[in-house]
This record gives structure tokens, C-alpha cells and sequence, in this order.
């Protein structure tokens, strides 16, 4: 993320810039983008990185009231939140096969996040897997990088993802294929792709929070793409959190950058998701952003807190 002084909502010129260049983008069948915590930092390709997601009505649906939400903090003892909602992200690792069953008898769909590029230390395997790190996680105390070229690894990932599926969970939503960005090194890049494969012997829906570069190789550019996937989730295309945790204003650049890659995505026949967090209070940027998702079709959940526990 980057370190930047933080600005309460968006002068009335950026509104009128945002809403006038998405209209014509639009019209054009381009469009512009943004993110939320590039941990590679090059202007002409950052890579966000943070967990969370949105999901998966089919692309051109727009989402209304409470079609979704994302929930990756919520303890399940409060999952009565989630019945407010027909489509919810949650980390079903912390939930029983039979709270899933309730949300599920009560007709909504359930994404689990799984996190295949990086591990915390409140995590089960961090004691495992605390000295093969490839490094911390700026921003994130208490997260380390991990190499899916590791066979022990990609073995710990699957382990997590079949006692996932025994939950019944309706699809997967995968975090830190950003691993690639940071470390390109081929063997990152080919692990990843078992790690997808391996998953897709499951033919549950994945949506990859983030993960561009690695999205560019793996799916957009071949001829052929190596990997399946039904959508992806960009954060912070329009706002963005400081390193001090403030909400703000995404840069333009950025915005441009992830508007750009995500319109790919749509042109592919991806979902296209976005998370933004956004003060409550800031009603300017939360329309700009509802606004450009009713332009373009894509789907926005908007959180007003980085913590995502409803």
C-alpha cells in the first residue's frame, strides 16, 4: 500500500473526471482501474494484494440491496449478519459443515477463502512452515510470503481445500496469487498453476482476489489459458487504505491501471468483482464507485471497515 497523506472524499473535478471518462470508456468498450495494496509497486503494473473479495452472479448482472457481501472477519457466533444477504464470501475454515448447511437451507451461496500464496501465524501450519518463509508481508504483521513451488506446501493447500469441500462450500476464493508479482520466478508461477489445477478437479467456481500479473500470464495472454477460473475480485480500484489505515481516494494512475486489466478480465468472460473500503460517511466516492459498476456491469461490495466483520 502506498504511503500517502490521506484526503477525505473526492473534489468535485475528480467527480465530474471519474463519472465523464467512465461514461465515454463505456461507450468505447474500455475502461480504467485501480487497487488496493500493490506490494510490487510498479506504476504500470501493480499487483493487489490484500485478502477479500466479492462473487458470482453471471457478468452483467449488477449487484442490488444486498446481493452480496464479504465477510472474512465475521465469527460464525454472529452469523445471523449474513442471512441478510444471498451471496456472502466468508472464511469457512472458522465455520462448521452445519452453520454452512443453515446458510445454505436458507438459500445463500458460500465462498470460502483459501489463501495459496501467503500464511499467518494464527493460521493451523504456521508452526509447520514458519522457517520456509520467502519473507514478511509488508503491511500485514504476522503474515509471511510462502512459494508454491514447495511441494509441502501445495500438499498443506489441498489438505485445506478438500476439508473445505466436505463443508460443501459453493466455490472458492482464492488470496495471494500475488506471491507471482513479488518473486517472478518461474517456479512460483508453475506452482501456482498446479495449485489451480488441482482445485479445478473440483469443478467448484474460482474467483481470485487480486493476482494480476499472474492472471496476465496464466489466463489473459496465452492462446490457451493454463488455468480455469470464473471471475476475479480487484480491491481498491477507486479507494484505497493508507499504511496508516486511513480510507481515501485511490490515485488516478492506479485507477487507470485496474480499470484497464479488469475490462480484459470482462472481454475474457471473467466476473468481474470490486471491494472497496470507503468511510461511511464519504457518500461522494461510495456513488462515483456505484456509478461505474452500474456503467460497466460489474459488481461492488463496499465495506466501511478493512476488518470485513460485517
Amino acid at each position: 500500500m502506498e504511503n500517502q497523506s490521506a484526503t477525505h472524499g473526492i473534489p468535485s473535478g475528480w467527480k465530474v473526471l471519474f463519472r465523464s471518462a467512465a461514461s465515454l470508456l463505456c461507450l468505447l468498450g474500455l475502461v480504467v482501474s485501480g487497487g488496493i495494496s500493490p506490494t510490487t509497486a510498479m506504476a504500470e503494473e501493480p499487483s493487489a494484494v490484500f485478502t477479500s473479495g466479492a462473487l458470482l452472479p453471471k457478468h452483467g448482472d449488477v449487484a442490488v440491496g444486498n446481493d452480496y457481501g464479504v465477510f472474512l472477519g465475521l465469527d460464525s457466533d454472529r452469523m445471523e449478519i449474513l442471512f441478510d444477504y444471498s451471496t456472502v464470501v466468508i472464511d469457512a475454515q472458522y465455520y462448521t459443515a452445519e452453520e454452512i448447511a443453515e446458510l445454505k437451507q436458507a438459500g445463500l451461496t458460500v465462498y470460502s477463502y483459501l489463501n495459496i500464496g501467503s500464511i499467518e501465524k494464527f493460521r493451523p501450519g504456521y508452526a509447520k512452515f514458519k522457517k520456509k518463509t520467502l519473507g514478511k508481508y509488508a503491511g500485514w504483521p504476522g503474515e509471511y510470503w510462502m512459494s508454491p513451488a514447495r511441494q509441502s506446501w501445495r500438499n498443506f493447500i489441498y489438505a485445506e481445500a478438500k476439508a473445505l469441500v466436505a463443508k460443501d462450500i459453493d466455490g472458492f476464493f482464492l488470496d495471494n496469487a500475488d506471491v507471482y508479482a513479488k518473486y517472478r520466478r518461474t517456479r512460483i508461477f508453475n506452482g501456482l498453476v498446479k495449485i489451480f489445477k488441482k482445485l479445478n478437479t473440483y469443478d467448484l467456481p474460482i474467483v481470485v482476489n487480486g493476482g494480476d500479473v499472474f492472471i496476465k500470464k496464466a489466463f489473459l495472454n496465452p492462446k490457451k489459458p493454463k488455468i480455469k477460473l470464473t471471475a476475479v475480485n480487484q480491491e481498491d480500484v477507486f479507494s484505497r487504505v493508507t499504511s496508516k489505515g486511513v480510507m481515501t481516494t485511490q490515485t488516478a494512475k492506479n485507477t487507470k491501471y485496474y480499470t484497464t486489466y479488469l475490462t480484459k478480465c470482462a472481454n475474457a468472460g471473467l466476473t468481474v468483482y470490486l471491494l472497496e473500503y470507503v468511510d461511511i460517511d464519504n457518500a461522494e466516492l461510495r456513488e462515483i464507485i456505484n456509478d461505474y459498476c452500474a456503467e460497466t456491469g460489474y459488481i461492488c461490495y463496499i465495506a466501511s471497515s478493512r476488518e470485513l466483520d460485517g
